[in-house]
């Protein structure tokens, strides 16, 4: 594309002249854009903030039964029944005007002085979806309202007593690439299967009273925009052409981009653009597919296969807290970085730690520094936060029944919660109430003898 001035270009003693120049000639308007739409996000995050404060949450704790034989694929089809959530952002006026989005929730493995845990915080108004699900593939475990374990220890540091290091977890390419699977953990000849996280919940298990381990993952569903970047990505690698759709934004600042340059390259060169001479158009590359090596041909077979599943917006955060005569930073790394290395493979894709967000600093103002990072994380994580830190990316259902699963039966780690027995269907004759009544409030109104009384029913053979 060729720009063709039809006005003299003045002479300038400095770049500075010339800049003034380009801002007076039309240069304010791309300024303007800039600073209304800086305004329209800040307007964004306010709202949604606002609205996030008034949607009630609730923390699960979930137990599996003992002996349980059920392999990850039964998370996977729990992930799968919830991206039935998606599409829950409402109209334009709800979004942009009362801040609504999509609904998110987090799952959570927590250590606790080496006592594990598994939790899910969710929007009460999806409580019947999330445990409909869980009973599908477990219909013996347990699901408990519990309180937010994270309230137990500071949030604000430094502490006298407590130390915290953290971060979160980034890929190493784009969303596409897919990290390795629980198909991949499965013998080929005896079809025994490894559980991956066996070795992370062992871990857990040897902490001390006094030391903590929490493990998130922050999703929403997401919509099919990553499905067609994937799709794109494989037509590059195989020399097919793309056709890229761009905003109105994008089409504004190219074509002023394109403007700028001409007008400082006429600056340097003082000659005006002749008409532009176009060339004879060279023919479309053949596909490359046949040239491509086996690897390669593996690599974009496996960005079609995580492609071809749903996926969710993910956050995955990593705070290890302890007593500082305890706390050991070396161990948490080793430790639980470590086990995320299992899903990495150096031709897909990988987990690492995101600089931005790691607890830890160095050569200028380490101490103050390290302080800051610490109290951002911990309210990032408290606040189950999807945004902020590391830019979310894209986990599909098998990938996340790959990270987050309930151990199965040949998993020892003592101190696992486990629920202690089997559920049976309540006798016909029982008197039964709407869930709004009975046991679906949130676990802090329950806080006086008078309110528990009132959520018993009236009809019951009381003695």
């Amino acid at each position: 594309m060729e720009y063709i001035f039809n006005f003299d270009i003045p002479s300038f003693s400095n770049p500075f002249q010339a800049m003034w120049f380009l801002f007076v000639h039309g240069g304010w308007i791309l300024l303007g854009g800039a600073f209304v739409r800086g305004l329209w996000m800040l307007w964004l995050k306010e709202i949604r903030i606002a609205h996030g404060k008034t949607v009630q949450k609730i923390i699960l704790a979930i137990h599996v039964p003992k002996q349980t034989e059920q392999s990850p694929k039964a998370v996977e089809n729990i992930f799968a029944h919830l991206t039935g959530l998606f599409g829950g952002k409402g109209n334009l006026f709800d979004r942009y005007w009362h801040g609504k989005t999509q609904a998110s929730f987090s799952c959570e493995l927590v250590s606790r002085g080496g006592f594990i845990q598994y939790y899910i915080r969710l929007p009460l108004t999806y409580r019947d979806i999330f445990e409909a699900s869980i009973f599908a593939q477990y219909p013996d475990s347990e699901i408990v309202e519990v309180t937010d374990y994270t309230q137990e220890v500071p949030h604000h540091f430094p502490d006298e007593q407590y130390d915290l290091w953290g971060t979160e977890l980034s890929f190493a390419k784009p969303s596409a690439y897919p990290i390795k699977t629980y198909t991949a953990f499965e013998d080929a000849l005896s079809g025994t299967f490894k559980d991956p996280l066996s070795s992370l919940l062992e871990f857990l298990g040897t902490l001390k009273i006094g030391e903590e381990i929490w493990i998130q993952y922050v999703l929403a569903p997401s919509d099919e925009e990553w499905h067609k970047k994937s799709m794109e990505l494989v037509k590059k690698m195989i020399g097919q052409k793309v056709d890229v759709h761009k905003g109105f934004f994008d089409r504004f600042a190219e074509g002023f981009s394109l403007v700028t340059k001409e007008f400082f390259h006429e600056l340097s060169a003082g000659i005006l653009p002749g008409p532009h001479i176009s060339e004879e158009k060279k023919e479309a590359p053949p596909s490359l597919m046949q040239y491509l090596s086996p690897g390669e041909k593996m690599i974009i077979e496996q960005i079609q296969m995580k492609a071809s599943k749903p996926g969710f917006k993910a956050k995955i955060r990593i705070v290890y807290i302890g007593k500082k005569e305890l706390f050991s930073k070396v161990k948490a790394i080793a430790g639980v970085i470590g086990s995320f290395k299992q899903f990495s493979t150096l031709h897909m894709n990988s987990f690492g730690i995101e600089r931005h967000s790691k607890v830890g600093a160095n050569y200028f103002f380490v101490k103050q520094r390290i302080i800051k990072r610490q109290n951002k994380l911990m309210k990032a994580y408290v606040g189950r936060a999807l945004g902020g830190g590391a830019s979310p990316y894209v986990l599909n259902t098998e990938e996340l029944a790959t990270i987050w699963h309930f151990p199965m039966i040949d998993v020892k780690a003592p101190l696992i919660s486990k629920a202690q027995s089997r559920r049976a269907e309540p006798p016909s004759g029982l008197p039964m109430r709407e869930r709004e009544e009975f046991g679906a409030k949130p676990i802090e109104k329950h806080s006086t003898p008078e309110e528990k009384k009132s959520d018993i029913p009236e009809n019951l053979p009381f003695v």
